[in-house]
């Protein structure tokens, strides 16, 4: 019996293996590898090419691998693509979490007001807010902006707290 994929299972497959390898400490040239397998193709939409490139970056010094990964995470909000929310939610919290288990949280919020996304990505930058400080942020802001802003932050804190269940005090595998 053969197994028939889909169009597009080669592209989400390499993407999902460079998210696993770039997240959690994996060979830096295995994850180019399966990044530009990933945009070989058609199938990953832009907002999700863009955060994808923002892998490429994670193994850099702190201030650099900040800038790809900020520069990358603006370049798939600015793309306007529809699918960024309901394709690439998880992948972008993936990406936050990183930062946050870095100990890079309050320099990326920094970067993200000086970039306005208070005013211009709200629902995000409240999901952040609250992943690096408390919960209890969420509740300062209106409703409307809540109920998005609540959707993001839950898949920052679940990867937060599956970190720290695992003895790793929320941190990534990498060094």
């Amino acid at each position: 019996m053969s197994f028939n994929a889909p169009p597009g299972f080669q592209e989400f497959f390499h993407a999902s293996l460079a998210y696993a390898l770039a997240l959690h400490g994996g060979d830096p040239v295995k994850v180019r590898e399966h990044i530009g397998a990933a945009l070989a193709g058609s199938a990953i939409f832009p907002a999700g090419r863009h955060l994808l490139g923002a892998l490429a970056g994670v193994n850099e010094e702190r201030w650099r691998r900040l800038d790809h990964i900020f520069t990358h995470i603006d370049l798939a909000l600015q793309a306007d693509d529809p699918k960024l929310w309901p394709n690439y939610l998880d992948e972008l919290q993936s990406l936050l979490w990183f930062v946050i288990a870095r100990g890079d949280g309050e320099e990326f919020r920094r970067r993200m007001e000086e970039a306005r996304y208070p005013q211009r990505y709200a629902p995000l930058y409240h999901a952040f807010v609250a992943a690096i400080n408390t919960e209890d942020h969420l509740l300062k802001i209106n409703p409307e902006t809540r109920q998005m802003a609540v959707r993001i932050h839950v898949g920052i804190a679940h990867r937060i707290r599956r970190g720290a269940l695992r003895g790793a005090g929320g941190q990534p595998d990498v060094p």
